[in-house]
């Protein structure tokens, strides 16, 4: 799977150093998941497949296992997965730096979770563990349901919407047939007035003309 050189070397030297110390998360040092056989080689997120590394070892990890393969498929999912290490993907950060950075991320995470204080009513709780199964939770009293809210909710479904749609189109085929001035000037139409004035919108300078403002009227 893995090619005999020297970052292959390396790099299990650095899993069986770790699986020696017994570590664990609960303590003072920042520790991450890593997967001894990445998922796209074929590795499972089963124990034994899986070791906590400091974030610098995380780091130099992934950097190993992209020279430690020759499969074009395996090496582009690994460098994909070592550029999440770094905010610029054409050069790599010095190791010390993302050590540092995990480090304060992990302990500000920790002390403040996202979900802090939230709770799940047990119906979101059912919800997230069907999906997390890939149980479909849509039956066809919820679609039928959704579809309805979507009906009602929409603004062109909604008579007041359409009566205030209707009088806008029914003020704008008025002016657009009549003769009108700007107070100065006659215009035959309202498309030709709104050539003269092409900083101002047709619709614009139909309510203008509808409702007599700015020294727009009808003729």
């Amino acid at each position: 799977m893995f090619l005999k050189n020297k970052y292959t070397i390396w790099y299990y030297r650095i899993i069986n150093r770790a699986l020696s110390e017994n570590r664990t998360k609960k303590g003072l040092i920042y520790y991450e998941n890593h997967h001894i056989i990445p998922k796209c080689m074929g590795g499972n997120d089963e124990k034994e497949n899986l070791v906590l590394l400091t974030g610098k070892e995380h780091y130099v990890c992934h950097h190993f296992l992209c020279k430690m393969t020759d499969n074009l498929k395996f090496k582009q999912a690994l460098k994909a997965s070592f550029a999440y290490f770094s905010n610029n993907h054409k050069r790599n950060l010095p190791t010390f730096y993302v050590n540092q950075c995990k480090k304060y991320n992990g302990s500000f995470l920790s002390i403040i979770p996202w979900n802090k204080g939230k709770k799940w009513s047990d119906d979101i709780r059912k919800k997230i563990s069907d999906g997390r199964k890939g149980i479909n939770t849509n039956t066809q009293e919820s679609i039928e349901k959704k579809r309805i809210s979507f009906i009602k909710n929409n603004p062109m479904h909604n008579l007041v919407s359409k009566e205030k749609h209707n009088e806008k189109r029914e003020i704008m085929r008025q002016a657009s047939c009549k003769k009108c001035t700007d107070g100065i000037r006659i215009f035959e139409s309202l498309t030709e007035a709104q050539k003269f004035y092409p900083n101002i919108k047709y619709s614009t300078l139909a309510y203008y003309c509808s409702k007599e403002k700015n020294g727009w009227s009808k003729l």
